[in-house]
């Protein structure tokens, strides 16, 4: 058992096989070309297929992970499209008392921002302690002899994709509360007093 080093392609893996079967077809006086002659384990395959194995794994993660940011700021559009239909009346006394669409435009951004950042950072938290609670279970696994399942062990979250994640769900809440607000401080005061 051996591993040469820069053999990291199908490709070189199997013009080493060859080599090999050659240098030992002379030696021990086989034909070359008979596959059956010698068995070569061959890990440089199987190392390629778990790491293709692997990036679909990350791919599909990615995919659910890209799916979740959407779905929560969907979640957080229709929130505050109904918070802004349910309030358009006090708007519009607000207008009326001599507010300006500016101040109550600031007002529903900043509701947006604190819903977005606090239900955000909860999702955060409650995905590490689902994490770190799958590995509790992981390490109090018993040992089955040399095949541990190592892979699944000490699971990490990697905080700049955490943090890209939830600076995302903020920009878009912020902009999933911004659309509806901007319509609401363009209703005339009298329009949204008449609002039901």
């Amino acid at each position: 058992s051996f591993s040469v080093a820069g053999v990291d392609t199908k490709e070189k893996s199997e013009a080493l096989q060859d080599q090999l079967r050659q240098i030992l077809a002379r030696r021990l006086n086989f034909d070359p070309n008979d596959k059956e002659a010698v068995w070569i384990r061959d890990n440089v395959s199987n190392s390629m297929q778990s790491a293709s194995i692997f990036s679909a794994i990350v791919f599909f993660i990615w995919i659910i992970g890209i799916g979740t940011l959407v779905a929560g700021i969907v979640g957080v559009g229709n929130i505050m499209l109904i918070t802004i239909k349910e309030r358009t009346k006090e708007f519009g006394i607000r207008k009326t008392l001599g507010a300006t669409p500016a101040s109550i435009l600031k007002s529903v951004i900043f509701e947006s921002l604190i819903i977005t950042v606090s239900f955000g950072y909860i999702g955060l938290f409650l995905g590490i302690v689902l994490s770190e609670t799958v590995s509790k279970i992981m390490e109090s696994m018993p040992k089955s002899g040399d095949r541990e399942f190592t892979i699944f062990m000490n699971p990490t979250i990697d905080l700049s994709i955490a943090i890209t994640a939830l600076i995302i769900l903020v920009i878009a809440g912020t902009l999933a509360g911004y659309i509806p607000a901007r319509k609401a401080v363009k209703i005339k005061p009298i329009v949204a007093l008449q609002a039901k």
